[in-house]
């Protein structure tokens, strides 16, 4: 059996594709899915423009069902990056030990609606470590 991405809708929130593309004016030229979760993918589908790039980051299911004629159409680029699954045991034996705090990552958590606020402190990179959005 395969997960199946929906195209031009997300099974994430009710709303969510409608209040990220009129954040993004439309769409996103990038998107990059680090969950490994099909419905993260349909989202990242959903909030691309025509000619986006979209980079698969997270371990997905083995088989995933894709919507290729809307990829084609409208013309997207579907990346790879295979991310460092070795390094989880360590990380996770730091956060057990204490030597790493991991509640302090996440430095600060914003609604979608400041979708344009949480960019600019990412993108800052002052005092933010990871800036998480939340529908």
């Amino acid at each position: 059996m395969t997960s199946a991405p929906t195209p031009r809708s997300t099974q994430a929130a009710p709303g969510f594709t409608d209040a990220t593309l009129a954040a993004a004016d439309g769409g996103f030229d990038l998107a990059i899915e680090a969950a490994g979760a099909t419905q993260a993918l349909a989202a990242a589908l959903a909030a691309c423009r025509r000619g986006a790039t979209i980079v698969q980051v997270g371990t997905l299911p083995a088989a995933v069902c894709l919507p290729l004629g809307d990829v084609m159409a409208r013309e997207l680029t579907l990346a790879s990056s295979f991310r460092f699954g070795a390094c989880f045991a360590d990380a996770f034996a730091l956060i057990a030990e204490g030597r790493v705090a991991a509640g302090r990552i996440v430095s600060a958590v914003l609604p979608l609606a400041d979708l344009p606020r949480a960019m600019d402190l990412a993108a800052k990179k002052r005092d933010v470590v990871k800036v998480q959005v939340e529908p």
